[in-house]
């Protein structure tokens, strides 16, 4: 933080003198940065996959928030995309297994779920991958 401050301070004198504002304004600074950093080192790694798998978060966390049932019978709001959709988008970069492998990889390890409903007034079945909170 104080190198942060440090800088605030000299772009707007050149003088080596930190004030109590400066100091406000790197909290704040890293306060907002620090909220996505967990995002920069996501995708680094060996697997190959793991790229992919950050695209297929970001195409979730776009896609605007719902409703839904939850299984306890409670109502839960949540981003969610058509499983068919976003095969459709993941299709070019990763066909058939490997498809499989990163939504099987998301849904392990807590990062998104599968969730299922009948369109109401009929049999239609649709397919969604929600985005866990």
């Amino acid at each position: 933080m104080l190198k942060v401050a440090t800088l605030i301070a000299l772009s707007r004198e050149p003088k080596l003198e930190i004030t109590v504002s400066d100091l406000e304004v790197a909290l704040a600074l890293l306060d907002k940065t620090e909220v996505n950093l967990h995002k920069v080192f996501q995708s680094i790694g060996r697997n190959e996959l793991n790229v992919i798998a950050q695209k297929v978060m970001g195409w979730v966390e776009s896609f605007p928030e719902m409703d839904y049932k939850k299984s306890d019978g409670t109502i839960g709001k949540t981003r969610f995309i058509e499983l068919k959709k976003l095969k459709g988008l993941m299709y070019r970069e990763a066909p058939g297994r490997e498809c499989d492998e990163i939504l099987s990889h998301l849904i392990a390890t807590d990062k998104i779920f599968a969730y299922q409903t009948t369109l109401p007034g009929t049999s239609v079945s649709k397919s969604y991958i929600g985005l866990k909170v």
